[in-house]
């Protein structure tokens, strides 16, 4: 869990020194490699979380088998308190009111989800309904105010 604040901490610093947008790219490797080259982030490391065909950098540039962490696309300073901007790989969110993590097919699921939110709140969700998803990682009052977010993962953006 804090290693996902780290994450949004350095993306909320990024976002203070950029009119209140945060990075973007085409992955959350990419935004993450901004971090660095930027230097928001001073260690590869900090993108990186043990999972299944995920290995540590050796250097500080990414790639996205160094990247264990999903990142929210389009941060501004208008967007919810309440949305999700950094949460562990391997799980689709919804975004909207009450939404959830949903495993996605194929990928080894951990026993937790650590999300942090734009606020640079945290939780680590560990009650899971039994198809593997963790229910309302979105809380129930979001509001997107009309704006749609993409998943970024370490390969891509993920489809909805």
């Amino acid at each position: 869990m804090q290693q996902s604040r780290e994450i949004a901490l350095a993306l909320f610093q990024y976002a203070s020194d950029h009119d209140g947008k945060f990075p973007e790219g085409n992955s959350s490797t990419e935004v993450f490699q901004k971090l660095l080259d930027d230097r928001y982030a001073s260690d590869s490391a900090l993108f990186f979380y043990p999972l299944a065909g995920k290995t540590k950098a050796t250097t500080n540039i990414l790639t996205p088998q160094n990247v264990g962490w999903d990142v929210t696309c389009c941060v501004d300073s208008q967007s919810p308190d309440s949305l999700p901007t950094v949460f562990l790989t391997g799980y689709k969110v919804d975004y909207k009111d009450g939404g959830s993590a949903i495993p996605l097919v194929g990928q080894d699921h951990t026993y937790f989800v650590a999300v942090t939110y734009k606020d640079n709140s945290a939780k680590a969700l560990v009650e899971k309904e039994p198809d593997g998803s963790f229910p309302k990682i979105v809380p129930e009052d979001f509001d997107p105010h009309g704006k749609t977010y993409r998943q970024l993962t370490p390969d891509g953006p993920l489809n909805p």
